[in-house]
């Protein structure tokens, strides 16, 4: 995994990220798949309301502290076909995992003499259902997630699955600089920068 600043100002112009997928960060993007991604991020002092108030103060301080920013995605075919899956197979994951544990305890509790094995095949897919999020995660969902690891008042902090792309845009944030605004002499009608006191075609002030 690998971190990117993104300044607030940048989150919506995708000429201010380099032409990169951002989830591979290899293959260069498409525009059309370019997408529009609603980083949310919640402080983790949210978690404190669950041992004080339990789930209903967690889910309080959760929409207290809770951040939105839209950030522009740039993603390859590739990417951006398994990215659409990800809601998905999250919530096929939580059935299943639903499914494995209130199996395994009817498994378990329905053991009776003679049919001890019953015990361990419960016990088996109780298990099942808490390792398998962690091998879906580890082996799937990680290689083309992007999440939010933190919003403040200037930036966006994404957190992408490889570090090509976090070294590329880096680099490409040094380097890169906003086309100066420009505005039209009411003279001469010449381009010249919003901040110019005289024309650099007439030379006459542009106050005057």
């Amino acid at each position: 995994m690998a971190k990117i600043t993104v300044p607030i100002g940048s989150c919506l112009n995708d000429e201010a990220s380099p032409d990169l997928c951002m989830v591979c960060g290899n293959e260069p993007s498409e525009r059309n798949l370019t997408q529009t991604y609603n980083a949310t991020y919640c402080s983790p002092v949210a978690i404190l309301g669950f041992f004080v108030f339990s789930i209903f103060g967690f889910l309080l301080l959760y929409f207290l502290l809770k951040k939105s920013q839209p950030v522009r995605i740039k993603q390859c075919a590739k990417c951006a076909a398994h990215r659409q899956k990800l809601p998905i197979f999250l919530g096929l994951n939580w059935v299943l995992c639903l499914l494995l544990l209130f199996g395994g305890v009817g498994v378990a509790s329905s053991a009776s003499p003679g049919h001890e094995y019953l015990d361990s095949i419960g016990g088996f897919m109780c298990l099942a259902a808490f390792v398998y999020p962690v091998l879906y995660w580890a082996i799937y969902s990680r290689r083309y997630n992007v999440s939010c690891a933190g919003i403040s008042n200037e930036s966006v902090y994404l957190n992408l699955p490889n570090n090509n792309y976090a070294y590329n845009f880096a680099n490409y944030v040094r380097t890169y600089e906003p086309a100066p605004v420009r505005m039209t002499c009411q003279k001469c009608r010449v381009m010249i920068p919003s901040d110019a006191n005289f024309c650099s075609g007439c030379g006459q002030s542009v106050s005057g």
